[in-house]
């Protein structure tokens, strides 16, 4: 592979003070007495501990991770990657880095189509009035029950749809992109704003 490395690989290596203190200004209460507290889905816990909470999340329902998210999008998920994939046009000889990419499909997509700079797919905010309450009574009703009879884990997939809401919305995300330094910064709404494909450039 070459040289040329992402956007991305270099801001998650080193990102900029203005990223770190919108991203903590975002994650923890602002008020002083309880500064060292930060979310897990809706609840509120010490910021040292978070961390090892999502990976004992993830870790309960890694083996079932991708019938899941199959089960969950009815297979839609699939078409949003592709989407990504055709966005990225990766090309022989540049250096790719991905995080926090679950099971890996993404990095295996991109191995097979070698584009760069950021891009981020991810759940969103829903930006249709109806499609908004609909998918929220799938999110905390459908997807526990998923959870409990597929992978065994109710409150894995009640903490994944929670912290889907605790994500920035579209505009938010750009701004912290912008913060960080990228230019050209936008996003492309998936089914309604169920999940959402952010990009940017650093020149």
């Amino acid at each position: 592979m070459g040289m040329v490395k992402t956007a991305f690989s270099t801001w998650c290596a080193e990102p900029s003070s203005a990223m770190v203190r919108s991203m903590s200004t975002q994650s923890q209460n602002p008020d002083p007495a309880t500064a060292r507290t930060t979310h897990f889905g809706f609840k509120t816990v010490d910021a040292a501990e978070k961390a090892g909470l999502v990976r004992e999340v993830f870790d309960a329902v890694a083996d079932r991770y991708d019938v899941m998210n199959d089960l969950m999008s009815l297979g839609v998920h699939r078409l949003w990657k592709n989407a990504m994939i055709d966005a990225l046009n990766p090309r022989p000889g540049m250096t790719y880095l991905d995080v926090a990419g679950g099971t890996g499909d993404i990095a295996f997509r991109i191995a097979k189509r070698v584009a760069a700079k950021f891009l981020c797919l991810e759940f969103s905010k829903v930006v249709m009035p109806i499609l908004d309450r609909a998918y929220d009574t799938y999110s905390f009703s459908v997807l526990p029950f998923l959870g409990r009879t597929v992978a065994h884990n109710a409150d894995a997939y009640r903490y994944l749809a929670e912290s889907i809401r605790k994500f920035p919305p579209q505009e938010e995300l750009c701004a912290w992109m912008r913060e960080a330094g990228f230019g050209n910064v936008g996003y492309r709404n998936y089914s309604g704003g169920i999940a959402a494909l952010h990009s940017g450039w650093r020149i």
